[in-house]
């Protein structure tokens, strides 16, 4: 009787942290479609999207991530061990992604997110720099804990889950024409940047879409960007045609330079 009221415990909650896990994948495409559109222009529903998208983002990952939830991710990891890490070597998860963001997931949880904390009204800023959680560690984190819960899935129901298909089938890229299609209706507080702008991020480098069309910047030809936040790279500026600049990380690059790396070494190799 016990057993099955914790198989059915353990059911609910694989279904539940699936779901909550699900939206915040999703939202962080959308986000990032948003993002490279280069939405942060003023106040009007797009941006208020945004900040929308961001805030649940968070919320749905720290309600299955974060370690104190007692029907979140941690409950499975802490009751089932021997198939956890079964099926980590199996599919190669690795849940030290999880478990690197767990303690800014709790400060940022506590101090500034689901709490209003003295120190974090005084200065949330601080607090997120404290947390210091990149979008490269939050996506590998939550592609982590999802791809663990899918397996679960299997086993304790027998199925697949029933998102997973569209989850995979969803980019982002749609926001990008939504927001493209609202400044040509005049319906955003400031028009779009139509510089030089980042397209899309991957593990090995990102897109950079420039008037000579989009450009593969590899973190291995231009190391500058491969551990930084993910805001910072967004963040490139065309000072003058075939120049880009990205302040927030004080790298500057010439067209020539992302064409053919190899032909300036010490430019584009890390010393």
């Amino acid at each position: 009787m016990v057993a099955d009221m914790h198989t059915r415990l353990e059911e609910r909650v694989v279904d539940r942290c699936l779901d909550e896990l699900a939206r915040a994948m999703l939202y962080r495409r959308a986000l990032r479609g948003l993002y490279s559109a280069k939405t942060d222009h003023g106040i009007d529903f797009v941006r208020l999207a945004s900040l929308a998208l961001y805030d649940q983002m968070f919320t749905h990952a720290i309600k299955v991530l974060h370690p104190r939830e007692k029907a979140g991710l941690w409950y499975i990891l802490r009751r089932r061990r021997k198939e956890v890490a079964q099926i980590c070597a199996e599919h190669a998860i690795v849940l030290g992604h999880v478990r690197g963001i767990a303690k800014g997931l709790l400060l940022v949880r506590n101090k500034t997110h689901f709490h209003l904390d003295k120190r974090g009204v005084r200065d949330p800023a601080k607090i997120w720099e404290e947390a210091s959680i990149t979008g490269l560690q939050f996506d590998a984190a939550v592609d982590a804990g999802f791809r663990l819960l899918c397996q679960f899935h299997k086993r304790v129901k027998g199925t697949e889950y029933g998102l997973q298909e569209h989850i995979d089938e969803y980019d982002g890229a749609d926001a990008v024409r939504i927001v493209t299609l609202a400044d040509h209706a005049d319906l955003l507080t400031r028009p779009l940047n139509r510089g030089v702008k980042v397209t899309y991020l991957t593990e090995y480098g990102f897109w950079l879409l420039t008037s000579q069309g989009e450009k593969f910047l590899s973190f291995w030809n231009f190391p500058w960007f491969h551990r930084a936040p993910v805001p910072h790279i967004l963040n490139v500026k065309e000072p003058v045609p075939g120049h880009y600049h990205w302040p927030d990380l004080d790298v500057d690059l010439s067209l020539e330079i992302i064409r053919n790396p190899g032909r300036f070494p010490l430019t584009a190799k890390a010393s």
